[in-house]
């Protein structure tokens, strides 16, 4: 049993900050619109549904201490809303304010622990980003929006999808000349 906490919206998801009634931990949970997800088209084969879909058959692979953790997905058939459940992390990097070299360490180990996990299990983050990292209570890195990741089945794979955020891109991943 959960308790409604506070919400944000993004472009395509509703955000919802939940507290389990039973051990009093907090969840960041992943509200979508499935009928909306089925119309909205990222490619012309595929629907932002399985984007979703892609998204949550990757993150149930991972489990490391600096990768958010998906906790659990609810896809109710009776209901026009996917849900993913996952680990609540306090807060982001906060660049603006600086901060000291050995914090900047600890952040830059974390951040290249978990880019080694991903890339020893053929995943592409694609999107790594200020925003997409996020700091525990406890000062710890983790990677979080695996919305435009991709695995690798093989060595000729190629990325089939446009990176993430254009201004977090090398210039020659937007340009379509590297895979």
């Amino acid at each position: 049993m959960f308790t409604w906490a506070r919400s944000v919206l993004e472009a395509m998801a509703k955000w919802v900050l939940y507290r389990n009634i039973e051990d009093g931990k907090l969840y960041a949970v992943k509200v979508l619109n499935k009928p909306h997800m089925m119309k909205v088209r990222v490619v012309r084969s595929e629907t932002a549904m399985t984007d979703v879909i892609r998204e949550v058959s990757l993150m149930k692979m991972l489990s490391h201490p600096n990768i958010v953790n998906l906790i659990e997905v609810i896809d109710d058939p009776n209901s026009d809303k996917f849900y993913m459940v996952l680990e609540y992390v306090e807060g982001k990097i906060v660049w603006d304010k600086g901060i000291g070299e050995a914090t900047c360490r600890k952040y830059l180990r974390d951040i290249i622990s978990g880019v080694i996990y991903l890339h020893s299990h053929n995943i592409i983050h694609s999107d790594i980003k200020p925003d997409n990292l996020l700091v525990t209570s406890t000062g710890n890195v983790k990677i979080g929006d695996f919305s435009v990741s991709q695995i690798f089945e093989d060595d000729d794979d190629m990325l089939r999808r446009s990176p993430g955020t254009p201004v977090f891109t090398a210039p020659e991943c937007c340009q379509g000349t590297i895979a």
